[in-house]
């Protein structure tokens, strides 16, 4: 069963009855309910009922005690083959003001089937935001809208703290960096809207950031036009770069996909859910029933039983938590292996594009194959290291790509120059020539003329190019 899950904070002093009055609202505005307004809008107040409609319903409960109120909102719509189920459950501190909010979203077949259909992100998130405003989560307000950092030292180390898990945000951060042109990979508006509820999408203002950001994040920053998804409380990070076959739509629904996935794995706000509003309920019942030193055997018997469906509940999640706790150890320990791991410091160093330090070492290794003596420990060692799977050669493509670009080179095009940028050059005049510097780096230059003289004069460009950078 496929489940969307996600908690966030609403503005302080977001009341019970504003949360329960928008969940309305939003059914008798689709177009798809049976319900009419009469049926949802006369006489909203808190307190328990159940509606129904045809293929419809409606439930809504609440509890509370000294320190906290929850309430669930269960909405279900039913058709031929599934029951669509979507719980809003929602926590109010009437000493702090918080309001925290648990959307969960599922489908259940009643036929056999080998798809179940698409769950989607419910509506109700963006409403609850558009009308009452996200919370603070950690050091971020949840909203619609990308957080644009400015390339200051305070901005710097506030995007450290982030990236290291110092500012106590409970949604992950999706960090958006830039390529030399300037440009994303994503249009961050749109993403932002996307993840509201879900995340906190934070803009890069210039690829130099990434540079200055990486002393401060032991190189644990994407950069370069990447996108990684970090998860607060030590999560680990997701790495996300778009190939150039792929629309920019289809790299954020990528990105989307994959968040929605994980965050629906993670064990939601206890507090904040239907099963701590059963178990609260049940709780002030049975007290109730000792204070009055009630002798209905049945009604302890109901409550216990109900307290304890609300036990194997919670058992449940905790088990879907240690599930994917497990996943993310497993992923820990396939990068540290017991036995026989090497583990390299690459100094001041930094990757330009995935996994270039990694093919630089290969093929030095592979070419000190040639040069040592048959049949030796040191040629066995080497060879052991060298003929282990790698990763896909990024440079090889770029390279490609250089020579094709600059075959039968006679001026720097629009089309050129695009292309160059893309792969990381800054293009700048010098007078009679051009000066390409690669990925901002002043040791990495290469002049080339304004205007080719030949047919071979671009590809002999090229060819200095890749030796060089390559």
């Amino acid at each position: 069963m496929q489940i969307f899950s996600t908690d966030f904070p609403l503005a302080n002093g977001t009341t019970p009855i504003q949360i329960l009055e928008e969940c309305l609202y939003w059914i008798s505005e689709s177009p798809h309910t049976n319900f009419t307004q009469s049926q949802l809008l006369e006489n909203i107040k808190v307190a328990e009922f159940k509606k129904t409609a045809p293929r419809e319903t409606i439930e809504f409960e609440y509890a509370d005690d000294e320190k906290m109120q929850i309430h669930s909102f269960v909405y279900t719509k039913k058709d031929q083959s599934h029951a669509w189920v979507t719980t809003v459950s929602f926590l109010t501190l009437p000493q702090t003001g918080e309001a925290w909010v648990n959307v969960k979203a599922y489908c259940n077949s009643f036929i056999a089937t080998t798809k179940t259909p698409e769950i989607k992100k419910p509506l109700i998130i963006i409403r609850l935001i558009d009308r009452y405003g996200g919370g603070i989560d950690g050091d971020l307000k949840v909203n619609h809208e990308h957080v644009e950092l400015k390339d200051t030292l305070i901005d710097l180390q506030y995007a450290a703290d982030l990236i290291n898990g110092e500012t106590g945000n409970r949604l992950p951060i999706v960090l958006i960096t830039k390529y030399h042109s300037g440009f994303c990979a994503a249009i961050p508006d749109r993403l932002a809207r996307s993840l509201s509820g879900l995340a906190h999408v934070v803009v890069e203002p210039n690829r130099a950031f990434s540079n200055k950001l990486r002393t401060y994040v032991n190189s644990q920053n994407v950069y370069g036009g990447a996108i990684g998804i970090y998860w607060p409380s030590d999560g680990g990070v997701s790495i996300h770069r778009k190939s150039s076959d792929k629309s920019t739509k289809a790299f954020e629904v990528e990105i989307f996909t994959e968040l929605r996935s994980m965050i629906s794995q993670r064990m939601p706000l206890r507090e904040c859910s239907i099963e701590a509003l059963r178990e609260t309920k049940n709780r002030k019942l049975i007290q109730k029933l000792k204070s009055e030193e009630s002798l209905d055997v049945s009604a302890y018997i109901e409550a216990f039983d109900a307290e304890i469906k609300a036990k194997e509940e919670q058992i449940e999640t905790l088990k879907r938590e240690v599930h994917r706790l497990e996943g993310v150890s497993k992923a820990l320990r396939s990068k540290n292996p017991v036995q026989g791991g090497l583990q390299i410091n690459i100094g001041d160093e930094e990757d330009f594009f995935d996994d270039e330090i990694l093919w630089i070492i290969l093929d030095a290794l592979r070419d000190q194959c040639e040069r040592v003596p048959e049949d030796s420990r040191r040629l066995h060692i080497l060879q052991s290291i060298a003929n282990q799977p790698a990763p896909k050669k990024i440079s090889t493509e770029i390279s490609h790509t250089i020579r094709e670009t600059l075959r039968g080179y006679r001026e720097m095009s629009s089309r050129t120059r695009t292309t160059l940028e893309k792969l990381g050059f800054e293009i700048s005049d010098e007078g009679k020539h051009l000066k390409l510097t690669y990925q901002e780096d002043s040791r990495y230059t290469f002049t080339l003329p304004k205007s080719g003289s030949d047919g071979r004069g671009g590809l002999n460009a090229a060819s200095d190019m890749i030796k060089l950078f390559f």
